[in-house]
């Protein structure tokens, strides 16, 4: 599995990010475990699948789409809005314990060049 050290994803000795969210991704027969913070916009997970898929063929994040509970997601380029959107299908609300919440959302993606 493919742990994230993104940068632009947030720093996690800031307070207001130590949320323990983890988003799980599959794509291109990988998975990534991605972690969420507050300022993470769709584009910033697009861009770490991208730039970690590996293979032949390059892909740009713009040629990937996030789904989640069958719908896409897109249009959420402000910082706050994705974390915002997948903390409401949250079942409880992610606690302080060490346990971590975790996220499933599927990747899809097509190269222009395949």
């Amino acid at each position: 599995m493919n742990d994230a050290n993104m940068t632009g994803m947030g720093n996690k000795d800031d307070e207001s990010n130590t949320n323990d969210i983890i988003l799980l991704i599959p794509f291109r027969g990988k998975k990534f475990e991605i972690p969420l913070f507050k300022e993470t916009t769709p584009f910033d997970v697009k861009s770490h699948l991208a730039s970690n898929s590996g293979g032949d063929v390059e892909i740009t994040p713009n040629e990937i789409n996030l789904i989640h509970k069958g719908k896409v997601i897109k249009d959420m380029n402000d910082p706050g809005q994705l974390f915002a959107f997948l903390s409401k299908s949250l079942k409880k609300k992610p606690s302080s314990s060490s346990k971590k919440t975790m996220i499933r959302l599927m990747a899809t993606g097509v190269s222009a060049t395949e």
